[in-house]
């Protein structure tokens, strides 16, 4: 009879912890500057990736173009004044600043996590696809302007990846 009491605890116990890590669900609204927090207490946080002024990606090539990326905060170099992201010729003889930090904002589309990043010259944007990837500290990858002054990339890294709501916190 104890045996079954014990077994039918640790049952319990596991359906319990099961209820408990389940994985983000719903919206996940930015809490700070390159973080989001979804509504069940599960967070992103992006801000290990910061260089802080200066671009943490350098060189990312579209096949057309390359790109200077800080995703956290802003940075100037030649052709870009505080930028998130900064867009240059195969030359380096022009560029663009693409977006800024101040208006970020996460959203999800079709299960997908965005960080999508405004205020660029002539109203240009930047959507980053934020993918969780355990095995990477940071990659991105620049697919372009694919639609009009919209650019779009995305980044795989362990700082992708949902952190679980601390235990204070449920």
């Amino acid at each position: 009879m104890a045996s079954s009491h014990l077994l039918l605890a640790l049952l319990f116990g596991l359906v319990s912890l099961a209820a408990t890590q389940e994985g983000p669900t719903g919206t996940c609204t930015r809490s700070g500057n390159c973080k989001c927090k979804y509504s069940n207490g599960w967070t992103i946080d992006l801000t290990p990736l910061d260089a802080e002024g200066s671009p943490k990606f350098i060189d990312v090539y579209d096949g057309n173009y390359y790109y200077d990326v800080n995703l956290c905060s802003d940075f100037s170099e030649t052709h870009c004044d505080k930028a998130t992201v900064c867009q240059r010729s195969y030359y380096n003889d022009w560029g663009f600043t693409c977006s800024v930090s101040d208006d970020a904002y996460f959203f999800t589309d079709n299960n997908r996590l965005y960080y999508y990043l405004v205020g660029g010259e002539d109203g240009r944007t930047s959507r980053v696809e934020i993918t969780c990837r355990e095995t990477e500290e940071a990659n991105l990858i620049a697919y372009g302007e694919v639609n009009d002054l919209e650019y779009d990339f995305e980044l795989l890294s362990i700082y992708a990846c949902p952190l679980p709501p601390r235990s204070e916190e449920r």
